[in-house]
């Protein structure tokens, strides 16, 4: 016949509550950060039209060796193209009438200033009427680096709060809560102030007035991290 020992049973009824009144518990919470846009960028392009390619082709690249100097704005070239100018006959057979140069560049600066002054001299290398100086998509924004920066700060708040929260919950309950997991998830990158219907072919009277510039408000950067604690 077989016996149980009673010293078993006895460590057996120890643990039994302690496991029944261990529990998770699980929340989300959102973090944020105002940012304040740091960086004015725009495509600049410029736009060529004449019936000689080869005077376009000479022409965009005085425009681009120029450009590709000039320090005082950060510039990434876009596309450099000269394509045909068609027009249909009746017979809907195609005739080349001329050709379209264009030139465009992705242009950032910290200040409006620097935009301004940098599509101004630009513009005088202007010699005619068929070239014009188109201003689109014009828009603050924040660096990649001053983002990842107030990103990293975020999480970091994120897992110092969650710690003292165990803490102040286990205080409250009268038992050992800790973070078991942090997941940190829902980040939401700031919207670009951009201005609506943005493109501008800029001439000379509108350049000596400034482009218009949005306004540059504050933006907000957001993380959503869910915690998950263990009280026992």
């Amino acid at each position: 016949m077989k016996t149980t020992n009673p010293l078993s049973k006895k460590i057996a009824l120890l643990v039994l509550p302690a496991t029944l009144f261990s529990f998770e518990v699980n929340f989300t919470k959102e973090f944020t950060k105002e940012l304040m846009p740091d960086t004015l960028g725009t495509n600049l392009t410029v736009r060529i039209e004449s019936k000689n390619e080869k005077m376009i082709s000479n022409r965009l690249t005085n425009f681009n060796d120029v450009i590709k100097v000039d320090n005082t704005v950060e510039r990434k070239l876009g596309k450099y193209t000269v394509r045909p100018s068609y027009k249909y006959s009746s017979n809907n057979t195609p005739k080349i009438i001329g050709y379209i140069g264009e030139l465009q560049y992705k242009v950032n600066a910290s200040d409006a200033k620097s935009v301004n002054n940098f599509i101004n001299k630009v513009n005088e290398l202007k010699e005619s009427r068929d070239t014009s100086i188109i201003v689109d998509g014009l828009s603050w924004k924040v660096k990649d680096t001053t983002y990842n920066v107030a990103l990293d700060i975020l999480r970091l708040e994120a897992i110092s709060w969650g710690q003292d929260y165990a803490k102040n919950i286990s205080e409250d309950l009268q038992k050992n809560c800790q973070v078991k997991r942090v997941n940190i998830n829902g980040l939401n990158r700031p919207n670009y102030s951009r201005m609506m219907n943005a493109e501008i072919a800029m001439d000379s009277k509108s350049l000596r007035k400034g482009i218009p510039v949005p306004e540059a408000n504050h933006q907000k950067i957001s993380i959503q991290p869910n915690y998950t604690l263990e009280c026992k």
